[in-house]
């Protein structure tokens, strides 16, 4: 049997990973803490309070900040399995590439051609990092 101090810990535990989360999704949206419990109806100490994982959001909370665009299922489980990208700025960024191809007149290194297209999907991201949509690692792209 596990002893209560086991059991209180590991709940510690798991509420400072959820405001850890929290913290990372206002930051993601551009929000200082006093803007964000604003727009969630709480006063910004409930909002630390939460960010530091002393309190737990409610159902009704959690309600709120998704309506404010922040993701409440990677912000309770830690995964992001709705993951969203800009097919608006992949379109871009791949019209761009066509462009560069066409101006080129040969047919480009793969590694140069995914290098490019990377920079340029990065670049368009940023102009639209507002939209709330997650981007592609660059990390977790591999170049034979």
């Amino acid at each position: 049997m596990r002893k209560w101090y086991t059991l209180i810990m590991e709940k510690s535990d798991r509420q400072q990973k959820l405001g850890r989360r929290l913290k990372e999704e206002r930051e993601r949206l551009g929000m200082t803490q006093a803007a964000m419990a604003s727009a969630i109806g709480v006063g910004r100490l409930t909002g630390i309070h939460y960010e530091l994982g002393d309190r737990t959001p409610t159902a009704d909370v959690l309600m709120r900040l998704r309506e404010v665009g922040v993701d409440v299922v990677y912000v309770l489980t830690g995964d992001r399995p709705n993951e969203q990208f800009d097919i608006s700025a992949m379109e871009q960024a791949v019209e761009l590439m066509l462009d560069l191809v066409i101006k080129l007149e040969a047919q480009p290194d793969k590694h140069v051609m995914t290098q490019a297209l990377l920079h340029f999907y990065r670049s368009i991201l940023s102009q639209h990092s507002k939209l709330g949509s997650a981007p592609i690692a660059a990390s977790t792209v591999e170049v034979d």
